[in-house]
């Protein structure tokens, strides 16, 4: 069986959503080394269970404020390898919302767009090795809608010309708290410096420098890597 961890997100002109999928002794790996990571930090005030969430570490916000810029950057790099290294695969779904509001009078939600396609993707490749997938999410304020959702898919298909009922996927979807889980942080770091890479422009090359070097594990990992405006609503 593969655990698949989802995480999103956003700005004024893209939504995206990422699920980094591993085994589960790949899943067990990655959390002690991430566990070990933040332990080399307690020297900078930074407590054992300090969340790595990417805008704070990206931006030295929250309690990461009192590492200094090239220990975060550093801190991002050894997270990302971490990730590689545990035999991840990554997969990222990004709706452009700009792009959907000049295309659509009533564009179909982002999320629940980005979350169908991600899902098909995943099950897809569960499909391809015979496996089974469990999906945890980060918490969202729309948890039941996205259940409900699933369970129209499980039983009529996802709408679409991809229609797929999810056979892969596992029972429900799972939503959890993210400063509780170092797979579901893992997540969001990839999200985070995807989005960052893709909508904005560094005014500084060592900065673009130190995102290229973040992402470099992270695009070795990348099995699918998908922007699109999503349908309508009809």
């Amino acid at each position: 069986m593969q655990l698949a961890c989802l995480d999103e997100s956003e700005n004024k002109t893209h939504f995206t959503l990422s699920a980094i999928v591993l085994t589960g002794a790949g899943a067990k790996q990655l959390g002690e080394d991430l566990d070990a990571l933040i332990d080399r930090l307690n020297a900078c005030g930074l407590p054992g269970d300090a969340e790595l969430h990417g805008h704070e570490l990206f931006h030295g916000k929250g309690l990461w404020h009192c590492v200094p810029l090239r220990l975060r950057v550093n801190t991002y790099a050894a997270a990302t390898e971490a990730i590689e290294r545990a035999g991840a695969k990554l997969f990222l779904r990004c709706i452009d919302k700009a792009g959907q509001a000049a295309r659509y009078t009533t564009p179909y939600p982002a999320h629940e767009t980005a979350l169908q396609y991600l899902l098909e993707d995943l099950n897809d490749y569960a499909r391809s090795y015979g496996e089974q997938v469990l999906v945890l999410a980060d918490e969202v304020h729309a948890e039941s809608r996205h259940r409900t959702n699933f369970r129209c898919f499980k039983a009529q298909g996802t709408p679409g010309y991809r229609s797929s009922k999810l056979d892969a996927i596992l029972d429900t979807l799972y939503f959890g708290p993210s400063d509780h889980s170092r797979l579901l942080q893992a997540a969001d770091l990839a999200t985070f410096m995807y989005l960052r890479r893709k909508t904005v422009t560094e005014t500084d090359p060592r900065a673009t420098r130190a995102n290229e070097s973040i992402w470099a594990p992270l695009g070795r990992i990348t099995v699918k890597d998908l922007t699109s405006f999503g349908p309508r609503v009809v």
